[in-house]
């Protein structure tokens, strides 16, 4: 079946252009004019994926995309933004509407196609779950080096999810010597790790978990790690176990905030994360960790469709090349985050 596009710009010349470059790549384009149109539109239509101009007259792009993100019947319709302006704050403002992603004008045709395609396809391998069989995914974010921003990237994930796609979150902060999961929210440890660690697996509970969980103003919940690092003692790979046991069928997804070895805890957290992503920066020493550490996991079989490696440019000098660090880990980098200081605080803000 013609999977339907719904473009929606006032000008006439960039719809038809989408229409026509979609078109020869098989797909059916309904061409739109105004916001409001678009809102009905696409609850008409279900359409496989929403184009949306960023400069709406009355309605603009941001508006619309927040009006279906809060329609159950289009809160999971891929969305790309069309602008004008390529820059932080714009890529920011897409982000926190619920876009998928955005395109800046004037884009080639080849881009769009691939765009589209890439973004209809994620959504076609998405197996959609009833509130009654609700099952977590499990993101375990992880690198055998510290200060390549793993603590950064699991915080922003989980307010990602948890602020743009209106998702139960939970970040569980498994670095238990020195985790920084609560500060990175600006969050006081008024309960932690530490309550549980006094606790045998067999006396933990729901409840007693739910006590412990600290929320933030972005609808994240998070599991502090332990206030003192003697308290990491208490705290072995059952509890960790039995803990994510527990909560598993309670959220949307699970964002596993990975300390930097392969203690028996850190390797339950593994255990149960359905992806999991190691976070390298562009020199030798992060690059000499991944390699490392996407060594170990395939020799404790997780399986290499489920490991993803990012990208995090930490420093704005000259790195090592993508290509370069690909050929040495034998595998392709799914996600590059570029070098922007501020970008961090965006979401936690």
């Amino acid at each position: 079946m013609t999977q339907a596009i719904l473009c929606v710009d006032d000008e006439s010349f960039t719809r038809k252009l989408v229409a026509t470059t979609l078109g020869k790549a098989g797909y059916q384009v309904h061409e739109i004019e105004t916001g409001k149109q678009a809102v009905q539109a696409a609850t008409e239509i279900n359409p496989g994926l929403v184009i949306l101009d960023e400069t709406l007259p009355g309605m603009d792009g941001y508006e619309i995309c927040r009006r279906l993100r809060s329609n159950p019947e289009t809160a999971q319709t891929p969305i790309i933004i069309l602008t004008a302006n390529d820059t932080l704050e714009t890529r920011i403002k897409s982000l926190h509407a619920g876009a998928d992603d955005y395109l800046t004008k004037p884009f080639q045709p080849g881009e769009l196609q691939t765009r589209v395609g890439r973004l209809i396809h994620r959504q076609e391998q998405m197996v959609p779950q009833s509130a009654q069989d609700l099952q977590g995914k499990v993101i375990a974010v992880f690198s055998l080096r510290g200060g390549v921003g793993v603590s950064s990237l699991a915080a922003n994930l989980a307010a990602a999810q948890a602020q743009i796609w209106q998702t139960k979150t939970l970040l569980v902060d498994l670095s238990m010597v020195n985790g920084q999961s609560a500060s990175m929210f600006n969050l006081p440890l008024r309960a932690t790790w530490s309550e549980l660690g006094t606790l045998s697996s067999e006396e933990l509970s729901l409840e007693q978990i739910d006590d412990v969980l600290i929320d933030h103003p972005s609808g994240v919940r998070v599991l502090a790690a332990p206030r003192h690092p003697a308290d990491a003692e208490m705290i072995n790979a059952d509890k960790v176990n039995r803990v994510l046991d527990l909560i598993d069928d309670q959220y949307d997804y699970i964002v596993l905030d990975m300390g930097h070895d392969f203690r028996d805890h850190t390797i339950a957290g593994l255990d149960h994360a359905d992806e999991i992503l190691v976070v390298l920066s562009p020199e030798i020493a992060s690059l000499q960790a991944a390699a490392t550490a996407v060594d170990v996991l395939h020799s404790l079989d997780y399986s290499d469709n489920n490991i993803h490696l990012v990208l995090n440019w930490i420093f704005p000098r000259r790195g090592l090349i993508r290509t370069n660090i690909e050929d040495v880990l034998k595998k392709k980098i799914d996600l590059v985050i570029p070098y922007e200081p501020d970008w961090i605080y965006s979401l936690l803000e």
